[in-house]
């Protein structure tokens, strides 16, 4: 069967791998299986790469925290106050003077100024319901969220800087980041 003749209609349910069949209402959809394999392929190789490219910087950052005596996990999940479940990139705490902090690093094409303001504030937004969570789970008393742009093209905006001279992270770490994000993540 071809992508064009399907004449079945599909309920959308919001899922990657499905896109809307031309020419229906906008509830109608195309399963993964009847788009050609040259654009699924496509799709899945570059969301591979985003990825990859996520995971490395990620780890770098945690990797400098690390060296600097903080205590760190990596992709944890943890519960809202609204019951809802998120995912954190990097939570970093001294188990010494009790605070934490959530750090989202977030690479993306640089269109404004103001830009990293923007995902910082976006960021805590997102994780300011699940710091209680920290705070019990790994008695904490303060939890401070950090939501770190990083440029698509290698920039490196101030507010990353202001977070790596605050924490004493070493200036390789910004050259590793930039190398990453310029890298092809396939070659690393």
């Amino acid at each position: 069967m071809s992508p064009g003749s399907n004449t079945e209609s599909y309920p959308a349910i919001g899922r990657i791998g499905l896109r809307e069949n031309h020419g229906k209402t906008s509830t109608s959809i195309t399963p993964l299986r009847l788009i050609p394999q040259r654009l699924s392929r496509g799709w899945s190789t570059g969301l591979l790469l985003r990825n990859s490219r996520h995971h490395l910087e990620r780890s770098k950052i945690a990797t400098a925290l690390r060296n600097k005596g903080w205590i760190v996990e990596e992709e944890i999940s943890c519960l809202a106050e609204n019951g809802s479940t998120i995912r954190v990139d990097i939570l970093a705490y001294n188990a010494d003077t009790k605070q934490g902090i959530i750090v989202d690093p977030t690479i993306r094409f640089e269109v404004e100024c103001h830009q990293s303001a923007e995902v910082h504030l976006e960021k805590k937004s997102i994780y300011d319901p699940i710091v209680n969570y920290f705070k019990l789970k790994n008695a904490l008393i303060h939890v401070e969220v950090f939501g770190l742009l990083i440029g698509a093209r290698g920039t490196i905006p101030d507010f990353f800087e202001e977070f790596r001279r605050q924490f004493a992270l070493p200036t390789s770490l910004r050259d590793d980041i930039v190398i990453i994000v310029l890298k092809d993540p396939a070659k690393s």
